[in-house]
């Protein structure tokens, strides 16, 4: 009888899918996850990794107002007197913009 030869591709996505996700849910250790595999029969060898930390940015943009300063002024003399208001612009206005960084 001639030897027989069998191959076969094993599509093991969606287990190591489920895996990850079981591992990822309870916090597993990776001692805890290789007891539960050989549990099954499974001689697994697993790669620890840091989990991946995402980062948001939020930006914020308004007008800041230009800031006026106000000052009275006395003008005259002795058959008239009076005063005037000047205004004057300390700062003017501008777009600002924030960003901030949140995990």
């Amino acid at each position: 009888m001639d030897p027989m030869t069998l191959e076969a591709n094993l599509n093991d996505v969606n287990f190591i899918n489920a895996l990850n996700d079981l591992i990822h849910s309870t916090g597993a250790t990776a001692e805890q996850v290789q007891t539960y595999l050989a549990s099954m029969g499974y001689d697994a060898t697993l790669k620890v990794s840091e989990p991946e930390v995402k980062t948001e940015t939020l930006t914020n943009s308004y007008w800041k107002p230009a800031k006026y300063s106000f000052s009275e002024h006395q003008v005259g003399g002795q058959e008239s007197s009076g005063s005037y208001i000047v205004q004057t612009m300390d700062e003017p206005g501008e777009w600002v913009t924030e960003s901030a960084q949140h995990q």
